[in-house]
């Protein structure tokens, strides 16, 4: 789905869901039983992204949002003799995430592009087996900043600078830079260094 809500404004949203019921082969070194050792996994999985753009004379301002929902089922079987199957494990796990950016294009010239942007993202990972009864609950919080700065230099050779800076939960991660360049050896074959 995309609207424009005015002249310089565009909203989209998208949606979609997958379901999953497979059996999962055993390894070719396995050399048990053929009625051993038997994996099966289901996942349900919802997806939705919601993004707005607002265009601007030299720039555009992007606000995007994403969720995460899934589900799933993994479980090995065995076959006792005499008694039927049995799980070896019967894992249920649940993950929900969201994921959001706010990012801003500016275009100070028709040679240079700068880019800023923020990301929150949160996630929410909750897997239990019923067979050993052990698991875990956790959650996780990325937040992140990026600045970058693009210039055609000439018309074969072109320049970027970026930095980086990211946080998970409280533990900060140290700023990453970067310098790269793009070099067109040879326009016809479009052959890049």
């Amino acid at each position: 789905f995309g609207a424009r809500l005015n002249k310089n404004t565009l909203v989209e949203a998208h949606y979609w869901f997958q379901y999953s019921d497979r059996a999962i082969p055993r390894l070719n070194t396995y050399e048990g039983s053929d009625n051993s050792n038997l994996a099966r996994q289901q996942d349900r999985t919802h997806r939705a992204v919601m993004k707005l753009s607002h265009f601007m004379k030299k720039g555009a301002l992007t606000l995007q949002s994403g969720l995460n929902a899934e589900n799933m089922i993994y479980s090995i079987r065995n076959r006792v003799y005499g008694e039927g199957y049995y799980n070896a494990l019967y894992s249920k796990s649940e993950v929900y995430s969201s994921y959001n950016k706010v990012q801003y294009r500016f275009q100070p010239a028709r040679n240079a592009l700068v880019k800023a942007a923020a990301t929150f993202n949160f996630y929410h990972v909750q897997t239990r087996d019923t067979v050993n009864q052990t698991g875990y609950d956790q959650f996780r919080r990325e937040k992140g900043l990026m600045v970058s700065w693009q210039q055609q230099l000439t018309n074969l050779f072109s320049a970027m600078v970026l930095l980086r800076k990211d946080w998970v939960n409280e533990f900060s991660i140290p700023v990453i830079p970067y310098l790269g360049f793009d070099w067109t050896l040879n326009r016809k074959r479009k052959l890049i260094l």
